[in-house]
């Protein structure tokens, strides 16, 4: 198979493996969120977001890196691999014992601690994407996506029948600990067939601290982009209540899903970028070309939640839920950031800026939640969307003009969204230079 066709089958099942999560997951939450009701999907909601900024917290920024590294040193897999994923293992402990901790300290949540804590175990388990990192670095992720598909699918069947079955919400934190648990395993699993039935890790120290160094930044640039995704959930749940978050959570997971494809085809590309990183010219013209499609993609969502946002929240969640449709149309609008960002870091990281990434995150958090404190007490879960809007414009594209290394990609993105009808050459961004092969 030439390097194009491997690179275009690869983005067809990571497409496939996004799409596939976006429907059966917006399907089994819309039907969680209509069971439930705003209160108690507020306070599932609001453990998962907890999980997730433990989840990028323990995750130690080696993703990127990680891809990189293997990469330019595929012989050195089985240390790059071993090294990462026991990293990770360790590490996730003191988080979950932290959370716990916490969880507890913190008044007005007796009643969800367990779930809490259930959620938050998760990110044991998560320790094994590291896996899935090595087949993104091989440009494979066929058998990836198969597996996890087939763990969706059944902790998705097994969601439906609690609800079927009127199970109360402790379940579902069950049901979702079990679901990371056989995505490790069936990272595992593929890993060793693929790895012709051996397992090959090793841990090196030295490997350690080199991945560290480089990852550091990009641990506090993930921290600090975590937060201003997803603290407002959290702010709300205290400033304001349960229900709020129900609200706000229902608008924010469908802009989520729609977010998935930008990251599918940067996760595809990254690889490619890499080899072809050294001809700045055929690199610059096919970031553009990224750019533009993903500013083409945002503008037609924007423009279709902008005419209909009423009838999208009404027809998905219900009448209980129409309170939130504004909060959709203005979270609808930061999708074009969301979507540049997703190439933004990994581009950062190509040029080895991630101590820039560093400060532009840690910017974003620290103004998102001074703007939360602002905002959501005035105008409610309204103001945590625009206090999510203005950081994302502020943080991901304005913030890079003002460092004379990064002012390339704010003028990049300003000619991408000017021009983001001129996609018609996308197909070259998977044409791959010869001499970088």
């Amino acid at each position: 198979m030439s390097i194009q066709n491997k690179f275009i089958n690869n983005t067809f099942w990571l497409l496939f493996g996004k799409i596939f999560r976006i429907m059966t997951n917006l399907i089994v939450v819309v039907l969680i969120a209509r069971y439930l009701g705003p209160e108690e999907f507020g306070t599932y909601s609001y453990a998962y977001s907890l999980m997730q900024i433990l989840s990028v917290i323990g995750g130690l920024g080696l993703d990127g890196i990680l891809v990189r590294n293997l990469v330019n040193n595929e012989s050195e897999k089985g240390v790059l691999v071993g090294t990462s994923l026991l990293m990770r293992f360790l590490f996730s402990l003191p988080l979950i014992a932290l959370l716990s901790l916490i969880i507890f300290v913190l008044p007005n949540h007796e009643d969800i601690r367990i779930f809490v804590i259930l959620i938050g175990s998760s990110i044991i388990f998560q320790s094994f994407n590291i896996i899935d990192y090595y087949f993104q670095s091989k440009v494979f992720s066929k058998y990836i996506v198969i597996s996890n598909s087939i763990c969706l699918l059944l902790t998705s069947i097994i969601k439906l029948i609690l609800i079927a079955y009127g199970y109360p919400l402790i379940f579902f934190g069950i049901v979702i600990l079990f679901e990371y648990l056989a995505i490790a395993l069936g990272y595992i699993y593929v890993y060793y067939i693929h790895s012709k039935k051996s397992i090959d890790w090793n841990f090196d120290f030295n490997v350690g601290l080199n991945l560290i160094k480089d990852s550091w930044p990009i641990v506090f640039a993930g921290i600090g982009y975590i937060i201003y995704r997803k603290i407002d959930q959290i702010m709300i749940y205290n400033m304001l209540d349960a229900k709020d978050v129900g609200y706000y959570a229902a608008s924010s997971k469908l802009i989520d899903t729609v977010c998935i494809i930008p990251a599918a085809i940067t996760t595809s590309i990254f690889p490619y970028l890499i080899k072809n990183y050294n001809n700045k010219k055929i690199f610059r013209n096919n970031i553009l070309l990224i750019y533009r499609a993903f500013a083409l993609y945002s503008m037609i969502i924007i423009t279709m939640i902008y005419f209909n946002d009423q009838k999208i929240v009404s027809l998905i969640y219900g009448s209980d839920y129409i309170v939130s449709h504004n909060v959709l149309f203005i979270l609808s609008i930061g999708i074009l950031f969301e979507s540049m960002a997703k190439i933004n870091g990994r581009w950062i990281i190509l040029k080895n800026f991630q101590i820039i990434s560093l400060y532009r995150t840690l910017f974003g958090a620290l103004l998102n939640v001074a703007l939360n404190i602002f905002f959501i007490p005035k105008y409610g879960i309204e103001g945590a969307a625009y206090s999510t809007l203005i950081t994302l414009f502020l943080s991901v594209f304005v913030f890079y003009i003002f460092h004379h290394k990064t002012r390339n990609i704010f003028i990049i993105q300003l000619k991408s969204i000017l021009t983001f009808y001129n996609v018609k050459n996308f197909k070259q961004v998977f044409v791959i230079n010869k001499n970088n092969k």
